[in-house]
């Protein structure tokens, strides 16, 4: 159960980090960067909305396992194969994530002043290929 709920967490982190190496490519073209996909930026697009969607059902898997299952009309005896009840587990799966969304919430609030202290950088192509 442990080993599940640190996958989601690990999993979650790329609902985020996908989007955004998208959103990045088209909006700084002109960034070096060490590794590239050599496609298209619609091909970027397409191959980041398959890894989204992937990641996405991988993350519900991982937080509420058995309901894809049950959902498709397989058997699946949650309790057997966790040993513990379903709410048990989501109830644990969930408040774990609650946990670590105020923990990072907490961090990024405490951190206003750092993120105010440094200067906004200018998105110029002269400064990111300097």
């Amino acid at each position: 159960m442990v080993l599940t709920i640190a996958i989601s967490t690990f999993l979650l982190t790329y609902l985020l980090a996908i989007p955004a190496a998208v959103r990045l490519r088209s909006k700084y073209p002109l960034a070096d960067r060490p590794f590239k996909v050599p496609v298209s930026d619609t091909g970027f697009r397409i191959l980041g909305a398959i890894c989204f969607i992937w990641i996405l059902i991988g993350s519900w898997v991982a937080i509420f396992p058995g309901t894809l299952e049950v959902r498709f009309g397989l058997e699946y005896d949650f309790e057997a194969t966790w040993g513990v009840s379903q709410f048990t587990f989501e109830a644990f799966a969930l408040g774990t994530l609650g946990c670590i969304l105020a923990l990072g919430l907490v961090g990024y609030a405490r951190g206003k002043k750092v993120r105010d202290a440094v200067a906004p950088v200018s998105a110029t192509p002269e400064l990111i290929n300097d």
